[in-house]
């Protein structure tokens, strides 16, 4: 992304191309206002949910990129982590089976659009690790097929050991409550620290 002083959209996609009815929204999309990019990850009824938005700078080419996680959502800018937020919604339902999907134009009233300059756009089909992520800005060079396998392994022992801790419950002591506090805690200290950061919470 690069070049723009006002609210602008980079991306959008949702399940059909009608117009977008406000708290209500059902879409994806990635929101450039110059100085912060935000990620609008809805499915709402009636109220909005949380959109992760990181901060940035007006005028400039900077490197964007959005990572899906299942229970979360993540931008980073040049490389680096600049904002989260929580979020179950699964892409699936906000998709559905027959999408559509813009660069620079969202389908709020007749249309909004981006007054700007993009280039080298991609979309993966799985969550990139924050390594990943800050060695794409660095060098350029995109994850090949081991350090895809190797992405999807982590997120995987991360997700087996966020719902080991899930699974504790109301902290209250007894027995059991501490048998499933040791057993999350020895899944969490056998994570590597980029495993680790898969976790939310």
């Amino acid at each position: 992304l690069g070049k723009t002083n006002s609210s602008q959209w980079a991306f959008y996609g949702a399940s059909d191309d009608k117009e977008v009815v406000y708290n209500n929204e059902t879409y994806l999309g990635v929101f450039d206002k110059g100085n912060s990019v935000t990620v609008q990850r809805f499915k709402n009824a009636g109220s909005r949910l949380k959109a992760p938005s990181a901060p940035a700078v007006e005028n400039e080419w900077k490197l964007v990129t959005v990572v899906i996680r299942k229970e979360r959502t993540e931008i980073f800018i040049n490389g680096k982590k600049g904002a989260q937020e929580d979020s179950k919604i699964l892409l699936s339902d906000i998709l559905g089976e027959n999408s559509v999907l813009y660069i620079g134009k969202a389908n709020w009233k007749s249309g909004e659009y981006y007054n700007g300059l993009l280039d080298e756009f991609s979309i993966y089909n799985y969550p990139m690790t924050s390594i990943q992520v800050a060695e794409l800005y660095n060098t350029g060079n995109e994850p090949d097929a081991e350090g895809i396998a190797a992405a999807k392994l982590d997120q995987e022992k991360a997700d087996q050991a966020a719902a080991l801790i899930r699974a504790i419950g109301e902290v209250k002591y007894s027995k059991a409550v501490k048998k499933r506090i040791d057993v999350a805690k020895a899944a969490y200290d056998a994570l590597t620290d980029s495993q680790k950061a898969l976790i939310s919470g």
